[in-house]
């Protein structure tokens, strides 16, 4: 296995866990790039990330995102980076692994409750359509609960606004 590169870093997560808002802080702090899966896709693909899902499903999707992986492990987005994933990217043992190889990879948390309170009103997350938020949560929280505890780090956010998820992270990785 290649050996890690000590200055990336990789947040994964359920959605709701604040990666986005704590990838920005975080690397702003430590004069980092910060980069988004799900933009990057948006990007790729030239829509939207619920378009893609209405256009493409779920799988479609999951095979841009595993194309955006693979150009960020293999150095084409640059080095020096803080990069926050989708929700289920770490679903695929190849992204798992290329991510891994790539940085410290860092699961951030929160309680359900609180994920709830954030993502309740949210319509732009495909995975949360038809379904009672809760009931999705837990499932999904079921179901990928195995991969993300392969991160190298787990960061609970529950009560803690991103500037202090960041300080804990960053006192982590000291």
């Amino acid at each position: 296995m290649k050996k890690k590169k000590p200055d990336n870093i990789v947040l994964t997560g359920i959605m709701g866990v604040g990666k986005s808002v704590v990838g920005e802080v975080l690397a702003l702090d430590l004069g980092l790039k910060y980069v988004d899966t799900d933009e990057l896709i948006e990007i790729e693909a030239g829509l939207t990330v619920k378009e893609i899902f209405d256009s493409l499903g779920e799988d479609g999707f999951r095979l841009i995102e595993k194309k955006v992986i693979e150009e960020i492990s293999a150095g084409e987005h640059g080095e020096g980076l803080v990069v926050s994933t989708g929700g289920g990217a770490v679903i695929d043992p190849a992204n798992r692994k290329k991510l891994s190889s790539f940085g410290t990879v860092i699961c951030l948390t929160a309680d359900p409750a609180e994920i709830i309170r954030r993502l309740t009103g949210n319509t732009s997350r495909p995975l949360l359509r038809g379904e009672d938020l809760n009931e999705r949560l837990t499932k999904l929280l079921k179901e990928r609960g195995t991969y993300y505890a392969c991160a190298d780090y787990t960061v609970d956010t529950t009560g803690k606004d991103s500037s202090e998820v960041a300080s804990l992270i960053e006192g982590l990785l000291k």
